[in-house]
């Protein structure tokens, strides 16, 4: 089992698999052993980090012991998941369907912090909330554009009806980092398909660390004769759509990829102006983003795009092939704005569900499918899109 040709090669992105920095020795139904870290763990499989390298094992090819291992620390796990979920949502406050129709941090510049050059050549630029690091100095222009959409999405967020608690554990900051040129951005190792990343790490079930990764360029920022400028007119969605990932990231390793991806997406369809969110018209506006500006859209089939793991989501990450996250934006949306009674209550059930523990699998049938097959839920988004005045096909 544990000769090469027997594993199947994965390439897990160490801040997007959830790391456990468990190491053992593990053994074969055969009697071969090895030594390994757990990376990940599903209901079939194991990943293990072996020699640098991650390989995928059937958890049925293990012996009686390493399977009853895995077993109990899967329900230590869940435990531990709980505990963490538990702390993850907010519903104190909570009432359904209510969004402010604007939204705006109101920042003022004497909260705005420029801490000049850091002892690792970066300049370094704080708000509230949120701290920005660039390797060139930025113009107060830009430092105040920032901080305004930055705080402002943590608004967004907090007041969104879904019950998320998108505040730090501590006193620290959600940190970006930019990049002069996207060249640069390339040189940091990230996939040149992307205009921006969010680099995470899971450690026992818990997200210790996040960090926004994005090229000024992708921001709409240009260095002028004179000075760095930014577009005031320029497309900051990319920016939205990281942020989210990162105010929301200790709740993301509770679900799957289409429901972080659409959550981002949709966020980042919210009308933005000069740091201020209008939360109006919102369907009007994602149907803009999906469709290009049409009346048709072909989405991913829902049995699909709702049951895709991470590392086949991966797989997908294109330019040329974004339809998964479009489709994942339209899902949410219909989840968010037209289930039910419009008020995202099954969308907050859902995320009550996993405040309790439940699994993503469970809470998704039980809340979201509510009974109905995959081809009754297409049929019910279809219908309530096409009111909508988008036509939605699978």
């Amino acid at each position: 089992m544990f000769g090469k040709a027997a594993f199947a090669l994965c390439t897990c992105f160490c801040f997007t698999a959830p790391c456990y920095a468990v190491e053992r020795v593990w053994t074969s139904l055969d009697g071969r052993e090895v030594t390994g870290e757990l990376v990940s763990l599903t209901d079939d499989e194991a990943i293990l980090l072996i020699n640098g390298k991650n390989f995928t094992v059937k958890r049925e090819s293990l012996s009686q012991e390493d399977r009853r291992f895995l077993t109990d620390f899967e329900q230590d796990q869940q435990a531990e998941k709980k505990k963490v979920a538990s702390r993850l949502f907010d519903f104190s406050s909570h009432t359904l369907g209510e969004w402010p129709r604007t939204i705006d941090s109101g920042l003022t510049e004497d909260q705005i912090v420029d801490l000049g050059l850091s002892d690792d050549d970066e300049f370094v630029y704080r708000t509230p909330h949120f701290e920005f690091r660039s390797p060139i100095q930025l113009s107060k222009s830009v430092v105040r554009q920032f901080a305004r959409i930055y705080e402002s999405t943590l608004l967004l967020m907090e007041h969104a009806p879904l019950g998320l608690n998108p505040r730090t554990d501590s006193d620290g900051f959600f940190v970006t980092q930019l990049y002069e040129t996207k060249a640069d951005y390339l040189a940091a190792g990230f996939n040149e398909r992307t205009a921006g990343s969010m680099k995470w790490s899971v450690r026992n079930g818990k997200v210790t660390f996040t960090r926004v990764h994005i090229p000024l360029e992708s921001l709409g920022v240009r260095n002028t004769a004179r000075r760095l400028v930014v577009d005031s007119d320029a497309d900051n969605s990319i920016l939205v759509h990281e942020l989210v990932h990162q105010l929301t990231a200790k709740w993301t390793i509770l679900t799957e990829p289409w429901l972080s991806e659409g959550m981002a997406d949709m966020m980042s369809s919210v009308t933005l102006k000069g740091g201020k969110f209008t939360t109006t018209n919102l369907e009007r506006a994602v149907r803009e983003v999906i469709s290009g500006g049409g009346k048709e859209f072909q989405s991913v089939p829902l049995e699909k795009l709702m049951t895709m793991g991470s590392s086949e989501w991966d797989r997908f990450v294109s330019p040329n092939n974004a339809s998964h996250y479009e489709s994942a934006n339209m899902l949410f949306t219909y989840f968010f704005l037209m289930d039910g009674d419009g008020n995202a209550a099954h969308l907050v059930d859902y995320h009550r569900a996993l405040s309790e523990g439940v699994r993503h699998t469970e809470a998704q049938e039980r809340h979201l499918l509510r009974g109905r097959s995959f081809a009754e839920l297409e049929e019910a988004v279809a219908k309530q899109w096409n009111r909508n005045g988008l036509n939605v096909s699978f």
